[in-house]
């Protein structure tokens, strides 16, 4: 009977010693589980000239076996950094929402659904006058909790150029010369925007401007007489000239 009752208690040790791995493998995995979605994100144009946009786009990525929801995370960004006027704000994720607003510096997701293995996007536009990191955090979903990241926005003034001209150094007063001004980019594409120049003392646009460009969709707001220059442009360019007679 004693070989008996050792032999017994052996069995129900065995018991919990197997009930108690059980629970540290259950609590192994699920602590585990919040790498199993992640989130990156990307620049289109890493580096920009001041003021230009670049596409951010966050890539959401489900690598369990199982759907993750309530899905949210926020993108904070730095000083000098902007959700740009032209917001083109996208997503392919599910259920949730999202808020870009023009002019603000914090982008947020919430309650978005992603199935086992798969992935999605959200994505806005940024502007920039600095070099700057945007910091992603507060990544959570059913799955657990994620890991923070940074996307860098570098800004090169070198990349956006004005050259100023004229077609004669030296004219008599009340005379017409030709100013030339070109503009120069070797950075991302230019969607639109605004130049403004202002002419010297006593210099003013003529009667007859002929005002000519071969930048594409820009028009001249101010009329003759005007002692200032700005320019509209609503087409892609990367490089062009226009003159002001």
């Amino acid at each position: 009977m004693k070989n008996t009752s050792k032999q017994k208690k052996c069995l129900l040790n065995a018991v919990y010693l197997v009930f108690y791995i059980s629970l540290l493998l259950i609590a192994k995995v699920s602590h585990a589980a919040g790498t199993d979605l992640t989130l990156s994100g990307a620049f289109s144009t890493p580096t920009i000239a001041s003021g230009h946009l670049s596409t951010l786009t966050y890539t959401l990525t489900n690598t369990s076996a199982s759907s993750a929801t309530d899905i949210a995370f926020t993108a904070t960004l730095p000083a000098n950094h902007l959700i740009a006027e032209q917001v083109g704000d996208l997503t392919t994720c599910l259920d949730g929402s999202y808020s870009a607003v023009a002019g603000a510096s914090l982008f947020s997701a919430s309650n978005y659904r992603l199935a086992a293995g798969a992935s999605c996007i959200l994505q806005f536009n940024v502007t920039a006058t600095a070099t700057g990191a945007t910091l992603t955090s507060g990544l959570n979903s059913s799955l657990g909790a994620g890991t923070n990241i940074s996307t860098t926005l570098t800004v090169d003034a070198t990349l956006f150029t004005l050259g100023v001209s004229l077609a004669s150094p030296v004219i008599s007063v009340g005379a017409v010369n030709t100013i030339n001004y070109a503009f120069t980019n070797t950075g991302s594409t230019i969607m639109s925007g605004t130049a403004a120049i202002n002419l010297p003392s006593r210099i003013v646009i003529a009667p007859i401007a002929n005002f000519s460009s071969d930048c594409g969709g820009v028009s001249l707001a101010e009329p003759a007489g005007a002692n200032s220059i700005s320019l509209w442009y609503n087409a892609c360019f990367r490089s062009c000239l226009y003159c002001l007679y």
